[in-house]
């Protein structure tokens, strides 16, 4: 018996771990293809939104945002030039200040000018007044102890001409109260003609019948045709309703005197107590002594108006000169 040698038996091949991998790697890669061509596909249709479309307007977005960031960036290059030239002119204003008179000083100089001549020339002592405050308000922004002196003499003068236009006008106007009080008893002008005749050595009267007659005939005659020189214009007879008015009106014009004396408005004054002095002459008995004493009257306030004595105001612009003389 021969012996045969036996054959082993087949082995099967190893897979290798590198096959299998890339494998699974390609079926994930086939997935995602799927899923993404899903979503560019499908869910647009599904969903109504296209993707191409929304891209379109966040590029659009995006490049309005860049144009309004480059604007906004020129606009602060701007801002930034103009700073700095705004800090540069202040810099050169206080360089040339600090060489140079302060404007408060030199404001309040022309404001305590103006002052003066006001209440001296105009007598307007509301405006005199408001420019003295305002003086002291440019004074104490400069916050100067130097100019403590110059606002105290200013407070000085705005009390002096307070209290000189308060006893000026409260007795004026108590003076104009007393004369429209009086306008009722003035008594009016009457024509000469209309005017009784004066007494006199009364004239003789014929006896005879004849006589008379023909002394009546001839006054009556002489009486048609009257031929004489006024000096002055014939007075005017007005009636009952425009005598009244008359005297209304003229009361009116004394209160206006009094109202435009309380408001330091002197001209406005003296234009009523003119207007007042041409309707007495004109329409009331000027011979009368009633009315001679209120044109009297009349003419003494006009006159007080035109000629009050005012303080100089000139103190505190002496002061103000000197420290700004002498810094």
């Amino acid at each position: 018996m021969t012996d045969e040698p036996k054959t082993p038996p087949p082995t099967r091949p190893r897979r290798s771990p590198a096959g299998g991998l890339a494998l699974l790697l390609s079926l994930i890669t086939l997935i995602g293809l799927g899923y993404l061509w899903y979503l560019l596909g499908y869910q647009d249709r599904i969903l109504g939104i296209p993707v191409a479309q929304r891209l379109t307007a966040i590029e659009r977005a995006h490049t309005g945002v860049e144009r309004k960031l480059t604007a906004l960036g020129v606009r602060q290059t701007i801002a930034d030039e103009r700073l700095q030239r705004l800090r540069r002119d202040v810099r050169q204003l206080s360089t040339a200040g600090q060489h140079a008179q302060r404007f408060g000083v030199r404001e309040a100089e022309d404001l305590l000018l103006m002052a003066g001549d006001r209440l001296h020339f105009d007598h307007n002592v509301p405006l005199a007044l408001d420019a003295l405050r305002e003086a002291d308000h440019d004074l104490a922004r400069e916050r100067d102890p130097r100019l403590l002196a110059v606002r105290q003499a200013i407070a000085d003068e705005i009390v002096e001409v307070r209290a000189l236009s308060h006893a000026h006008t409260a007795s004026a106007a108590l003076r104009l109260v007393a004369l429209a009080h009086a306008v009722d008893k003035l008594p009016l002008s009457v024509p000469a003609h209309f005017a009784p005749p004066a007494a006199g050595k009364p004239a003789s009267v014929p006896q005879n019948f004849w006589a008379r007659a023909w002394d009546g005939l001839r006054r009556d005659m002489l009486r048609l045709i009257r031929i004489r020189k006024e000096p002055a214009p014939e007075r005017i007879l007005l009636a009952p309703k425009r005598q009244y008015f008359l005297r209304q009106n003229l009361k009116l014009r004394l209160y206006a005197a009094e109202l435009a004396l309380l408001d330091h408005d002197p001209a406005a004054a003296r234009a009523n107590l003119d207007a007042t002095q041409r309707w007495v002459r004109r329409y009331f008995a000027t011979g009368h002594a009633s009315v001679a004493a209120f044109l009297g009257e009349v003419a003494s306030l006009r006159t007080r108006t035109a000629a009050v004595k005012w303080p100089p105001l000139d103190r505190a612009l002496v002061l103000l000169r000197q420290i700004k003389d002498h810094p």
